[in-house]
């Protein structure tokens, strides 16, 4: 019974991550760069659903929801490279992860929550044009439209520990 409620959970949740309509938010005339994370968001989701049932796909095939004949290129150029960047330190952005977790076990995270703390840290790390509130705000907000309703709460809680090591490295 439990097993079945599980995959029920799992099949509602892949339903509502797909499904969000990321065109309603070009036509609002929202940034192209919210798009483009929305889109990396979508497509990391993807890349992890794959991995659990060992279907590992490659950041190219990942990208090819018909998103250059939706979207703006610059939309979608911004997501490839964000998909693309996210999975060359795949390994090493997990590792951040673990080792930020107090009280949770890394196992436990949603699939959608762990796409939002890869695209995230990723762009912490490794893109410096963008301003760490920029990339944690951001996050909270694609947690707002992606995850459970109090895990935003939770993705800014880990990625602020992440910028406070930086911060410390610096």
């Amino acid at each position: 019974m439990t097993e079945e409620r599980d995959e029920e959970k799992k099949s509602k949740n892949i339903k509502r991550v797909l499904s969000v309509d990321v065109s309603s938010l070009q036509k609002e005339n929202r940034n192209e760069r919210r798009v483009g994370r929305v889109l990396a968001v979508q497509a990391l989701y993807a890349f992890e659903i794959h991995r659990l049932i060992g279907e590992i796909k490659i950041a190219e095939e990942l990208c090819l929801f018909d998103w250059e004949k939706k979207f703006k290129s610059a939309s979608f150029d911004f997501a490839k490279s964000l998909v693309k960047g996210t999975l060359l330190y795949f390994k090493e952005i997990d590792e951040m992860i673990k080792l930020k977790l107090v009280g949770w076990e890394y196992d436990r995270i949603s699939p959608i929550n762990k796409s939002i703390f890869r695209l995230s840290i990723y762009q912490l790390l490794y893109e410096k044009d963008i301003p760490d509130v920029v990339v944690i705000n951001e996050a909270v907000d694609l947690s707002k439209i992606f995850s459970e309703d109090q895990d935003y709460k939770f993705v800014n809680a880990l990625l602020d520990k992440v910028k406070m090591e930086l911060i410390v490295k610096k």
